[in-house]
């Protein structure tokens, strides 16, 4: 082999690594409330995307303001800790026994067991929020009651 086709095939050899590497820090898609709490230990501290239903009554505000809430995929229920306003549902609405898409990381907590630290959440269906601008992160916030 001669020393252009070397060069050329560790410049490929590169480039293949690089795309692994890219491909391997993306984030995998939804997971169920069920996968992440049977594999806990498995996504600790990963940043992973849920959707699920956030369990009717469970929303409470913390004394720095913070919301904690519980959400489920009716089988497995994950404590959730919110640190933004809680995101507008249709002018105003409740966000108890609605569905939502949240992304975030999990982490152990030695009173809950684990804790699912959520930093971004669209209430409802995803595409028609987006298409809105409603999520956690716009304009749009309710205050907890």
């Amino acid at each position: 082999m001669n020393k252009q086709a070397k060069i050329l095939l560790v410049l490929a050899l590169a480039a293949a690594g690089t795309a692994i590497a890219f491909v391997g820090s993306l984030d995998e898609g939804f997971k169920s409330v069920s996968e992440i709490v049977q594999e806990a230990p498995d996504y600790e501290g990963r940043h992973v995307e849920l959707k699920a239903t956030i369990v009717p009554g469970s929303l409470n505000r913390t004394a720095d303001d913070h919301f904690t809430f519980q959400i489920t995929d009716d089988k497995t229920e994950l404590s959730v800790l919110w640190t933004k306003p809680i995101p507008n549902h249709e002018a105003g609405g409740s966000i108890d026994g609605r569905t939502v898409t949240i992304k975030g990381f999990l982490q152990a907590d030695p009173h809950k067991g684990y804790v699912f630290h959520a930093e971004d959440m669209v209430v409802g269906c995803a595409s028609k929020y987006e298409e809105k601008n409603t999520t956690a992160t716009g304009d749009a916030a309710q205050a907890a009651a």
